[in-house]
């Protein structure tokens, strides 16, 4: 029989590109998330998915749409690693205690599995070590980090008390198609979108950040081989071991596109540390799973994907 999985929250960049991997690999899906941005209404997997436009808060569709799923895959989020300090308890609110609840509706449903992206980028804060490895210090210095390390706490918590199993990926900076380039998150997708509007990018610091940026494809490879590898219990980091500036990027991007944006340089963010870069061999060694996309090649299928598609991702 084929497995069935459940993503709340899938219909976002990383769901609707893990749900497209998944339908090619014959699982059945059902996606539930509250809206439809137009990535996945532009995907062509929305006759293809049993879909439930609902949030992730509403238990009571939550429960109906839960029953007889053997994996539940978690990426409804509200917060980002700049969100603002004002928004400090919507995030305990929705999105610690959410995904308590909704964790518990798994139990109550019979559902095998629990895998969630977590974040390579936030939840270890600053450290000397790089590449980071999964067995590193945690110590997030913004409140999104905070709560994805809040929650992978629980899911061990609930494999413990009621032994349903998880898989924690802590993933790296994703980019790829389908990325909204006017979101608040997302360097490569930014300065895509600004450079076809024309638009001056707007950059917190010097330009001197560095962060792992990992392509789409390889994020939604490693969900599969998770699955079918059956990781579990464990967390795993995603990323490409490789580090690139801000500035580094915005200079790939606009070699790529021939042009370049204006860039603004502004104050930067107590959010952000100063790099980021993740050790992969742990997933290498259980998985086989190694990126086989570099930055260079991604950033070009990417520009290529917005222009063959030709339209503003953002609603």
């Amino acid at each position: 029989m084929r497995k069935k999985c459940i993503l709340v929250g899938g219909a976002g960049f990383l769901g609707t590109n893990v749900a497209g991997g998944l339908l090619s690999d014959g699982y059945d899906v059902t996606i539930v998330d509250k809206a439809l941005p137009q990535f996945f209404k532009q995907s062509g997997i929305i006759d293809k998915v049993t879909f439930c436009r609902c949030d992730y808060l509403d238990l009571k569709i939550l429960k109906q749409e839960m029953k007889g799923k053997d994996i539940l895959l978690h990426f409804a989020y509200s917060s980002l690693p700049g969100s603002p300090i004002k928004k400090l308890d919507e995030d305990v609110r929705d999105n610690a205690a959410g995904s308590v609840k909704l964790f518990k509706l798994a139990v109550e449903a019979g559902v095998k599995k629990i895998i969630f992206p977590s974040s390579g980028g936030t939840v270890y804060g600053e450290t000397d070590e790089l590449p980071i490895r999964e067995s590193s210090p945690t110590n997030p210095i913004c409140f999104h980090g905070i709560s994805k390390l809040m929650i992978e706490k629980y899911l061990f918590l609930f494999k413990r008390t009621f032994g349903i199993d998880y898989l924690i990926y802590r993933i790296a900076n994703a980019y790829g198609p389908g990325q909204d380039p006017g979101g608040e998150q997302g360097l490569i997708a930014n300065v895509i979108g600004n450079i076809y509007k024309k638009e001056p990018v707007t950059v917190f610091g010097k330009g001197d950040v560095i962060r792992d940026y990992v392509y789409i494809d390889d994020i939604v490879r490693a969900f599969i081989l998770g699955i079918e590898k059956g990781l579990k219990n464990d967390i795993f980091n995603i990323g490409t071991g490789k580090g690139h500036s801000i500035d580094d990027v915005i200079n790939l991007v606009s070699k790529t596109l021939s042009v370049g944006p204006k860039v603004i340089y502004t104050a930067r963010r107590l959010t952000d540390v100063r790099s980021n870069i993740l050790d992969t061999g742990k997933i290498g060694s259980a998985a086989g799973w190694r990126p086989a996309i570099g930055i260079e090649e991604g950033i070009e299928k990417t520009c290529r994907w917005f222009k063959e598609t030709n339209i503003s991702m953002a609603e």
